[in-house]
Formats: C-alpha cells, sequence, structure tokens
C-alpha cells in the first residue's frame, strides 16, 4: 500500500516489491503483508532430516 495516497497493489503479476506508487509516484510504499520463502537447493524437510540422521551416523563410526 502505498503511504502517501493509499493506493493498494491489488492483482500484482511482478514477485519483486514495487518502487514506486504509479498513481502519485510516491516511493512510500509499506512492507509487504506476506512473503515468499525458498527451501534453497530444493530439499523437503524430510530430505533434510534424513540428510541430517545419516551424517550422525557417519560420525559415530
Amino acid at each position: 500500500m502505498c503511504l502517501d495516497c493509499e493506493f493498494m497493489f491489488r492483482d500484482r503479476t511482478r514477485l519483486t516489491r514495487p518502487s514506486r506508487c504509479p498513481h502519485c509516484r510516491s516511493e512510500g510504499i509499506s512492507a509487504p503483508r506476506y512473503g515468499i520463502d525458498s527451501l534453497g537447493s530444493g530439499s523437503t524437510h524430510a530430505n533434510t532430516k534424513a540428510s541430517q540422521q545419516k551424517d550422525a551416523r557417519k560420525g559415530s563410526l
């Protein structure tokens, strides 16, 4: 949302944060209300846990 004119960024298709308001050209944009976190190398939580267990077993040998 624009902090100056209260323009709402609805139906936005770009994933990047807007730099300016298209209505008043202000740079005062509020922080996004939600975001997308990546898992990094594409591993899932279960795969990460299994990998940690393998590493723990290797260390005990």
